[in-house]
């Protein structure tokens, strides 16, 4: 991120528009976070503000070899496969897939578990 931020805010009565601003962002790359909150949150005058923050950014690529970063990917989907399996199952192996399509390489772990029903 670059550091520059718009701001944009509108303001709905009964969720209704009064003031919709109309967003303009110079930016030539943004992303867009929306936040909201209630001024008066009754009954007889529910006021709601949203802001909109448009932060610019620059996207940078870089190629990097797959054999220099193997082992560190192989242990992060190792740790997210690991996350989905129950608690009370028992591990027995894992295994890796290697899927090279392209440009891109594609890793599968898999994780062959043992869990008891009772």
């Amino acid at each position: 991120y670059s550091g520059a931020v718009e701001v944009f805010h509108e303001v709905l009565l009964f969720n209704k528009n009064i003031i919709k601003p109309k967003i303009s962002c110079h930016f030539s790359k943004y992303l867009a976070k929306k936040c909201d909150f209630y001024l008066f949150n009754n009954y007889f005058l529910p006021v709601k503000v949203n802001s909109i923050y448009c932060y610019e950014y620059d996207l940078l690529e870089e190629y990097i070899e797959f054999s220099s970063v193997e082992d560190e990917i192989k242990k992060s989907v190792y740790n997210d496969a690991f996350l989905k399996i129950p608690d009370n199952a028992e591990v027995l192996n894992h295994t890796y897939s290697v899927v090279t399509e392209g440009d891109f390489t594609r890793v599968d772990c898999f994780i062959e578990t043992i869990v008891d029903l009772v």
